[in-house]
């Protein structure tokens, strides 16, 4: 290709050697950047598990505080809840490449201020009733 270029247009030769380090450069850098289809799945089972997951910790939690499950009840199903849960941690750690900063402050003001208003603002209320 380089020969049939350089007899025909000087100037196109190096241009099309650019073009061809470029493309090569980014085919090698790419499979870093994304991940494949096989471990994409694995993060969406992974997802799926987690939406199940904090549903049971909420059912979990309603039950306690209306008082349908006793302490010692709660703390038996929030432990066996963590034994399922801990080894999906690390496989789930394991194909999360990178948070953004961005994106870690906004979740964690997102969890702040879903804890202010679903748990603590009840409970305040609580107080204040008794008092």
């Amino acid at each position: 290709m380089g020969t049939i270029l350089t007899t025909a247009e000087p100037k196109l030769a190096p241009i099309a050697l650019w073009v061809i380090t470029f493309v090569s450069i980014v085919k090698s850098i790419f499979p870093q950047i994304l991940q494949d289809e096989q471990e994409l799945c694995r993060l969406d089972n992974m997802m799926t598990y987690y939406n199940t997951y904090e549903l049971k910790m909420e059912e979990l939690f309603y039950k306690f505080d209306k008082g349908y499950m006793t302490e010692e009840q709660a703390f038996q199903d929030f432990i066996e809840q963590k034994k399922e849960e801990c080894p999906k941690q690390s496989e789930f750690n394991k194909y999360l490449r990178n948070i953004r900063r961005r994106e870690q402050r906004k979740t964690d003001q997102q969890t702040i201020t879903y804890l202010e208003e679903v748990y603590y603002d009840k409970y305040a209320e609580r107080d204040e009733k008794t008092e």
